[in-house]
């Protein structure tokens, strides 16, 4: 298993360090492309840290602290597509009926979660009008629930190769 990480420590260092525009592609995995929409997605809390720390920070060091988020954050996703491709080699899929109840049980959990901190401020929502606040805080925070879904389906996939690898 360090052998394996070791392996997607060195793809790691072959990214390209360019920046792209949004919807191009941000680096290569393995030959498969990360797009800077990915990156970006995974960067909105870290820029919505920097936010609350902004006026403590010099514009140089609020630059800095962006790129050093940036370069985590495509490490993170590089080694995240190195293991999901590795996942898919050994036949670990949505489509083994475990992976994707897994992943609907992930789902359900992640929007449960949101129902919760609806539900603490309209306690009195249910039905359609609880699906709304639901969706609408979603979209506050620039996600959909189909961005939940993805996520929740590579992290059940990512489990099962951690199960796998274990084994």
């Amino acid at each position: 298993m360090k052998r394996f990480f070791l392996i997607c420590a060195c793809l790691l260092c072959l990214l390209p360090a360019a920046r792209a525009q949004d919807g191009e592609i941000a680096a290569y995995v393995n030959g498969r492309p990360v797009l800077e929409s990915q990156l970006e997605e995974r960067l909105k809390n870290t820029q919505w840290m920097n936010a609350l720390v902004a006026e403590e920070l010099t514009d140089e060091q609020l630059r800095e602290r962006e790129e050093s988020a940036r370069r985590e954050a495509l490490d993170a996703l590089a080694a995240e597509e190195a293991l999901l491709e590795e996942a898919e080699k050994r036949g670990l899929t949505l489509e083994q009926d475990a992976i994707r109840a897994d992943a609907d049980q992930r789902y359900e959990q992640m929007i449960a979660m949101v129902e919760s901190y609806a539900l603490s401020a309209y306690s009195s929502l249910e039905g359609e009008a609880l699906a709304q606040q639901v969706d609408a805080l979603l979209a506050a925070s620039g996600a959909s629930r189909e961005q939940y879904r993805e996520v929740a389906q590579r992290s059940a996939i990512l489990a099962a190769l951690d199960e796998a690898l274990a084994q």
